[in-house]
């Protein structure tokens, strides 16, 4: 039973955080919304990336360029993001992980009614989770 045991409790890669944070600004002849991950692992390291609708009431984009961690255990990449979520993929050692974030916010999407004004809102979420061996992810919360 002990040899069960200590399998289960080596395939846990680490545990992990992804910061999720939307920023909006919204004048009456332009929008613009930034979606930024940092990605922290408690084993050392982080890695952050970011997209950005400029213009667009679709409120989506994405990034495919791969960004290292700063000490080079994984990458995280293929943000994209539609409304408030986004999913992306962190890479460790050849295993692939897709990790959704979303914030529960609700954006007032109208336009100012003076010319000269800029309203400005921001949303952050933080999600705590778990990767294991075969691409599992367990989450602590539930979305």
């Amino acid at each position: 039973m002990n040899p069960i045991i200590l399998s289960i409790l080596t395939s846990t890669i680490s545990a992990w955080q992804a910061i999720f944070e939307i920023y909006n600004q919204r004048r009456p002849l332009d929008f613009y919304r930034s979606y930024y991950i940092k990605v922290i692992s408690d084993m050392g390291g982080t890695a952050d990336t970011y997209c950005d609708t400029f213009f667009s009431n679709y409120l989506t984009c994405d990034v495919r360029k791969p960004k290292k961690s700063n000490q080079g255990g994984y990458t995280i990449n293929n943000l994209e993001c539609i409304a408030n979520n986004c999913h992306f993929i962190i890479n460790t050692e050849n295993v692939n992980f897709h990790i959704e974030v979303n914030c529960m916010k609700a954006f007032d999407m109208e336009s100012p009614v003076d010319a000269m004004d800029t309203k400005k809102e921001e949303c952050r979420s933080e999600r705590n989770f778990k990767l294991f061996e075969g691409g599992r992810v367990e989450y602590e919360d539930m979305l």
